[in-house]
């Protein structure tokens, strides 16, 4: 890091420049060769008032700022101390403008050099950070920060968060290295030259290459072994000697609260006995404890595994970074404890490398392909939740996480997570999975006779969706416009783009599919007509929404049988585009290009998708299960096809 970098921070009158807005104090820290420097400090007259709420953030006020002097009289020194380097601030996009606008007041040249923004180069350097706030950072990387939203303090903490930034570069292999340069060019910060620079260390070093292994052109962090089962090395543990004990928990300042310790009886007796237990616990109990502690004896005692259910993957992550970790200061033995959650929910390294050779043409992309480039060196569990992205960037993760086509993939994290769980004392999930995997064919809970669900009264609500179904009109339409909307937008065309590209011949299956698609799009459209009129014509004489409950075997009348037509003509259409479909990928799979073009295959997922949608529909109106209550939804004043069915 042979550069040099001067970091800034303003404290401000405002927040808009062009609108009268001055600083009102300025710090600044020369950064060379790795270490910090020089340093400039300075209030500064704004000339105005500065505003009460700015005056209690900044602790800056009138009588601080009354004899200072003004911008314009320290100006050459700020210019003469940024020649010749970067500008880094923590958000550049704030303190540069307001810089530029004060230089140009002062009747000097704008700063025109490169830039480096902070937050930025966190979120690609920590992309697990909860938080990418100054204080929050510092805090997360033991950076001692005594006076925050002082200009002087916060530049000296931005210079320090610099350095450990570098640091965690320099300590990235050499390729994700090469990958983040190529990717350099299309972020804010002006990386590339640092990067090169960096990038020639690191192959005159490369004995000191952080253990990874190589996949496909990306470097990924060596796995953990998977741990073994127990040794006989341990001594017998006894919840019954625990509970006999002191009862007191080995924890900081720990309060005893006799309600946990008889939880903690009441929820071994129901392990230890073929009984259920129904347990209301009161606010501040510590109910995670009361049923972790007595599920880890038991476990270990028994060689049972304990499966834990969480209402949502929030709370799930919760007891695995906040509760196991004092379980564990708990019990007097190793306890092997794994989280398995929704295939969904884990990166698919294959989908990953084609996503990362595709064009980028917005920021968000950039900047996920970056995160996910080092995220990667430092994962064991390939899992989205501990990933900090914006919204934007999630847009993406349908495209990128695990599905059923994965399985032969050679770098799986789901599968990793599946085979930790089939060897774990206790598996963390949450209530979605849990009931998904009872429906499934293919169940992915290792097996288990025991399990706790947290949160239990929110099991109806998620039940009721998984055991339910439901298919509307929007939806469906929504995706048959996404796979034959005209022009090179649909995943048709863009399929049809990559035959044509590559010179294989389909053009018979696609013509078909094309015709097909037009057919179901008419012949939904024309369904959910007549669905919403048979329900309209039998609803009560309230006006509003309607809900029309219906049995399949007892509808009758020309409406309904036009409807079982309708019906039976889409799951025609739907089982020869199904067909088509899969010839269309037998070829894709013999003569797959490199590299795979991910968006020019997603018409396999959406055609996937419509099936499923469409088999619903046929279920729904067809299926005669007189456990299963079904109705029709559709608003009297809405859109002739807005109508949805429930089961």
């Amino acid at each position: 890091m042979n550069a040099r970098f001067v970091v800034i921070d303003l404290e401000t009158t405002g927040n808009v420049p062009k609108k009268g807005d001055r600083i009102i104090q300025l710090g600044m820290v020369v950064v060379e060769n790795g270490k910090i420097v020089n340093r400039f400090s300075s209030f500064f007259n704004p000339d105005r008032t500065i505003p009460p709420f700015v005056q209690q953030l900044t602790n800056i006020n009138e009588q601080m700022v009354e004899n200072a002097p003004s911008f314009a009289e320290k100006a050459a020194e700020i210019v003469d101390m940024l020649q010749q380097s970067y500008f880094v601030a923590h958000n550049v996009s704030f303190d540069l403008p307001f810089l530029q606008e004060e230089l140009q007041m002062a009747g000097l040249p704008l700063f025109t050099g490169p830039t480096i923004d902070t937050v930025e180069l966190a979120r690609i350097v920590l992309p697990t950070a909860e938080s990418y706030k100054l204080g929050d950072l510092a805090k997360l990387l033991d950076i001692t920060h005594d006076h925050p939203h002082q200009a002087d303090s916060d530049a000296e903490v931005t210079a320090k968060l610099l350095l450990k930034l570098f640091d965690r570069l320099h300590q990235l292999p050499l390729m994700t290295l090469q990958q983040l340069k190529r990717l350099s060019p299309y972020l804010k910060s002006d990386l590339h030259s640092l990067l090169d620079g960096i990038i020639m260390e690191k192959m005159t070093t490369l004995a000191n290459e952080p253990p990874h292994i190589f996949y496909r052109g990306i470097a990924l962090k060596k796995p953990e072994p998977m741990p073994e089962k127990d040794k006989d090395s341990h001594p017998p543990a006894s919840f019954t000697a625990f509970y006999a004990g002191p009862q007191w928990l080995p924890l900081d300042h720990y309060e005893k609260r006799d309600g946990q310790w008889e939880m903690m009886k009441l929820v071994y007796e129901a392990l230890d006995a073929p009984q259920h237990a129904l347990i209301e616990a009161g606010t501040g109990i510590g109910k995670s404890l009361a049923y972790l502690i007595p599920s880890a004896f038991f476990a270990y005692e028994q060689q049972k595994r304990v499966v834990i259910s969480t209402h949502t993957l929030q709370l799930q992550q919760q007891l695995l970074e906040r509760d196991i970790p004092l379980l564990n200061k708990i019990v007097p033995f190793p306890l092997r404890v794994a989280v398995l959650k929704g295939k969904r929910n884990y990166l698919s390294v294959d989908k990953f490398i084609a996503f990362l050779r595709e064009p980028h043409p917005t920021y968000d992309m950039v900047l996920l392909k970056c995160q996910l480039l080092v995220w990667l060196m430092q994962t064991e569990t390939g899992d989205i939740d501990e990933l900090n992205i914006s919204s934007g960037a999630r847009l993406f993760w349908p495209s990128l996480c695990i599905d059923d086509e994965d399985s032969a993939s050679k770098y799986n994290f789901f599968l990793r997570a599946k085979q930790r769980a089939e060897e774990a004392h206790i598996v963390i999930t949450n209530h979605a999975f849990l009931l998904h995997d009872l429906i499934s064919s293919t169940p992915l809970l290792p097996a288990h006779d025991h399990m706790i669900i947290d949160e239990a009264h929110h099991l109806e609500e998620v039940a009721s969706h998984y055991f339910g179904q439901q298919v509307d009109y929007v939806s469906i339409r929504l995706l048959l416009t996404k796979i034959g909307k005209a022009g090179e937008n649909g995943s048709l065309a863009k399929l049809m783009k990559l035959f044509a590209e590559q010179h294989w011949h389909a053009e018979d299956a696609f013509l078909r599919c094309e015709h097909l698609l037009q057919e179901m799009q008419f012949e939904c459209d024309e369904l959910f007509r007549l669905l919403r009129r048979y329900a309209l014509e039998r609803k009560t004489a309230r006006s509003g929404r309607c809900r029309y409950r219906f049995a399949p075997e007892k509808e009758g009348g020309r409406q309904w049988s036009a409807v079982k037509e309708l019906c039976w003509r889409i799951r025609g259409h739907m089982a020869e585009l199904a067909e088509k479909t899969k010839r269309l990928q037998s070829i894709c799979n013999v003569q797959t290009p490199s590299p795979k073009p991910a968006s020019s295959y997603s018409y396999f997922s959406d055609v996937s998708a419509l099936q499923q949608r469409i088999d619903t529909l046929f279920d729904l109106l067809e299926s005669d299960d007189p456990m299963v209550v079904r109705w029709i939804e559709a608003e009297e004043k809405g859109a002739a096809n807005a109508t949805a069915l429930y089961s």
